[in-house]
């Protein structure tokens, strides 16, 4: 009963702050999608809760930390993994974590190098070239616990940028295995909507969240949270950029803004050219 009158405080500036957002930005994203305030509310509060859609639940035993969650979702920001809030690529960077400690891997590299030349003649799609590249998983030993000594040892390579302006409602949407992305994100307090794949075998067992695959996850997993922005270092995430907000175009330590809502912008060709003649 004491902490009710902080309940009653909080719930009151959460809906204050909804409705100067919502007033002041007349071509938000919640407008365009029709997502009504009652609607919006019940799904946040239920969702963050687990309770039922009573009214009286919802306010008298809703925890107060959870109230927190309706300024936040008013605006939600989604990243790449790789190379965005990560500097390089996760799953190279793994496989030669895991060279270096299980030499014998590299009997295997024959057969990589001949589905890589398959990948770049455009015989095989980039899920099962991964998929091949993966294989070396059979044979390493204690796989959970050699991913936590992984990122024992590279969690120093996540991006200064993105620490300074990182948000517990952040979300990662990223073609990297689930099972190598989620303890960083963990780590980082952050949600994961990355590719399923048996860590056992190498081989995928769902969704491969590539390219337009993201927009795929993003709309199962994300249906009633709409993001605002989405950072990427790749041109290839162009389908996420034309679906949300803001499109950001990730180079080093540095975005630049490349879509607004859902169309390119000038920066976009710009850095499309100057990606083209550095390759």
């Amino acid at each position: 009963q004491q902490g009710q009158p902080n309940k009653l405080a909080a719930l009151l500036f959460c809906l204050l702050t909804f409705f100067c957002k919502v007033c002041l930005a007349g071509k938000s994203h919640y407008n365009k999608c029709g997502l009504t305030f009652d609607k919006w509310l019940t799904i946040n509060l239920c969702q963050t809760s687990n309770i039922s859609k009573s009214p009286t639940n919802i306010f008298c035993n809703l925890p107060l930390e959870n109230f927190c969650t309706l300024c936040y979702n008013l605006d939600m920001n989604g990243y790449d993994f790789d190379d965005t809030i990560l500097k390089g690529n996760c799953w190279r960077r793994f496989y030669f974590y895991c060279l270096a400690r299980f030499p014998y891997i590299a009997l295997l590299l024959v057969v990589q190098v001949f589905f890589a030349l398959c990948y770049l003649l455009h015989l095989i799609d980039n899920r099962k070239f991964s998929s091949v590249m993966s294989w070396y998983l059979v044979f390493i030993p204690n796989k959970q616990k050699q991913v936590e000594k992984f990122w024992d040892k590279n969690q120093k390579h996540i991006k200064k940028w993105y620490l300074d302006q990182r948000r517990d409602d952040d979300v990662v949407i990223s073609a990297s295995p689930r099972f190598l992305v989620e303890p960083m994100c963990k780590r980082l307090g952050i949600k994961c909507i990355a590719s399923e794949m048996n860590i056992k075998t190498g081989q995928y067992t769902g969704p491969y969240y590539y390219g337009p695959m993201k927009v795929y996850g993003y709309n199962l997993h994300c249906p009633d949270a709409p993001f605002k922005t989405y950072y990427s270092d790749s041109f290839t995430d162009a389908p996420m950029w034309q679906v949300v907000e803001e499109g950001w175009l990730v180079e080093g330590e540095t975005a630049v803004l490349c879509y607004k809502d859902g169309k390119p912008l000038d920066e976009y060709e710009k850095h499309k050219r100057k990606k083209y003649w550095r390759l």
